[in-house]
This record gives structure tokens, sequence and C-alpha cells, in this order.
């Protein structure tokens, strides 16, 4: 499309398209970002997790050789 000899950079519909394509590409780094951060939340949500029910798990072992 801008290869064409009639295309203008400068009219409005093609400086519509550039803002909105910067726009999407704003969005789409701001979910990666939001992805990632929930990423590690889940991860550490789950070690902290697997952590305490080791913990119960050998206190019952512990009650039951008593």
């Amino acid at each position: 499309m801008n290869k064409s000899k009639y295309f203008d950079e400068k009219s409005y519909p093609v400086r519509r398209l550039r803002s909105h394509l910067d726009l999407l590409q704003d969005d789409i780094a701001a979910t990666k970002t939001e992805i990632k951060a929930e990423q590690k939340f889940l991860y550490s949500y789950i070690q902290d997790k697997e952590k305490f029910y080791t913990k119960i798990r050998n206190n019952r072992k512990a009650d039951l050789n008593k």
C-alpha cells in the first residue's frame, strides 16, 4: 500500500491507522507484562501451597507414629 504512487502518508486515514496500530501495540505489550506477572504470582502461589501441604502431611504422619 505504501509503495503506491497515490499513497499519501499525511492523509487522515493513514495517520488514524498508524495511531490505532500504535495503541494496539501498546495494549499487546501491556498484556504480555500482565501475563508474566500473573505467571510469577501463580508459580509462587503453587510453591507456597506445596510447602504448606508438605508440612501438613509431615505433621499428620508424625501424629500417626506417636
